[in-house]
């Protein structure tokens, strides 16, 4: 919502109608066309939101290398990340597309899934 002078709303603008509007804005600068290739998935008020998703893979990838090689404590510090991540991507929803966050939000679900498996799989609960 707008605010003028005397503290009345001048026009109720949602959210949403801001984010395309600013997605014009910064289709038509050319000052930022070569760069494009990074913040073009993304709305325009989580344009940070590829390096939190690079940060997320490290997570996912080689803090576990690095630590607690070979144990089930290593499994499950993988899965409370997995966690987390999947609850930033329900709650920001990112993406300029609906779907693009369907499946971000899928996609975590499933590594999470994959990591309960593995720590059955690793306590031996298979029985």
């Amino acid at each position: 919502m707008v605010i003028g002078d005397n503290d009345e709303p001048i026009a109720n603008i949602s959210d949403l109608h801001i984010q395309h509007e600013k997605i014009k804005l910064r289709n038509s600068c050319e000052k930022i066309q070569n760069l494009r290739f990074i913040y073009r998935s993304y709305l325009p008020k989580h344009m940070f939101f590829e390096v939190v998703d690079c940060c997320r893979r490290l997570l996912l990838t080689a803090l576990p290398i690095l630590f607690l090689r070979s144990t089930v404590m290593q499994i499950v510090l993988v899965l409370l990340v997995s966690l987390l991540f999947s609850a930033v991507y329900m709650e920001l929803k990112p993406f300029v597309s609906a779907s693009d966050n369907n499946v971000a939000i899928l996609c975590q679900w499933v590594i999470s899934l994959t990591l309960i498996g593995s720590l059955c799989l690793r306590v031996d609960m298979t029985d």
